[in-house]
């Protein structure tokens, strides 16, 4: 049976995700739970389990915080992020981290079945391959020895340094050519880089994050639809609405109207 602990700091949602996982079905031990996730690190760095399910925005520690001081104290275990749309940007520099995947909120009942029935896969995959080659503390320490020397590289910390500035300068021209420079890689290693790291190519990276901006300004102000685009960085609102529509399903104005969530 696999172990897990989850992390939420608001009651009813912690139960809520307690109960939407098929724990047993699935060769879960029921999850260790709590709403303080100062607890919830002191029992991981104690007793590592298997799995830690965590949100990512809590008051006195995020999620991506609770991450990093686990993997700083040797913790390989996955990590699923429970986010909502509005952090889609922390939950990608959670992924930097190795998490192993995120759900978005409100969990929905087959989403959450195929992400656990994925991950118990993947750990079954990773006993397999222990018993094969080397002990589970020996596994560990080449996982943390790997992690430490990727760190060391200055052209890794270039990237998340790249990756940090993409974000906050969605409303401006990004070619790859010029943002590459701008931090002194080229650009297919950053390509490889995206690919490698984040799953994504950086053109893909790039309009996801434009349009979730766009998401939020249609949702939150009534600015135009030509205004969006200019402040999301498409100089063309006609280009805008078909990346939005090929994003999303509809049309910018659609989505203000039907009042998306």
């Amino acid at each position: 049976m696999y172990r897990a602990v989850v992390i939420d700091d608001e009651k009813w949602t912690l139960m809520g995700i307690c109960r939407t996982f098929p724990w047993e079905q699935e060769g879960f031990d029921p999850p260790f739970a709590t709403t303080d996730p100062s607890e919830g690190l002191e029992r991981i760095l104690a007793l590592p389990p298997d799995a830690v399910f965590v949100d990512i925005r809590m008051p006195e520690m995020s999620g991506f915080d609770l991450l990093a001081k686990a993997r700083e104290n040797g913790v390989a275990s996955e990590f699923v992020i429970i986010s909502g749309l509005q952090d889609f940007e922390y939950t990608r520099a959670a992924l930097q981290y190795a998490a192993f995947d995120y759900i978005l909120k409100p969990l929905h009942e087959e989403e959450a079945h195929a992400l656990l029935h994925k991950l118990r896969l993947h750990l079954d995959g990773q006993r397999s391959s222990v018993r094969l080659s080397a002990p589970l503390e020996e596994v560990h320490r080449r996982l943390l020895e790997q992690s430490a020397n990727q760190t060391e590289k200055s052209e890794e910390d270039r990237f998340s340094q790249l990756v940090h500035y993409i974000e906050e300068h969605l409303d401006e021209p990004l070619l790859l050519r010029d943002i590459s420079a701008r931090f002194y890689l080229t650009p297919n290693y950053v390509s490889c880089l995206f690919r490698e790291r984040l799953d994504t190519t950086y053109s893909e990276y790039l309009n996801a994050l434009r349009i979730h901006k766009a998401q939020r300004l249609l949702r939150n102000t009534q600015r135009s639809v030509e205004d969006i685009a200019q402040f999301c960085g498409y100089a063309d609102g006609r280009y805008f609405s078909r990346v939005f529509r090929k994003q999303t399903g509809i049309s910018p104005m659609q989505y203000r109207k039907n009042g998306q969530p």
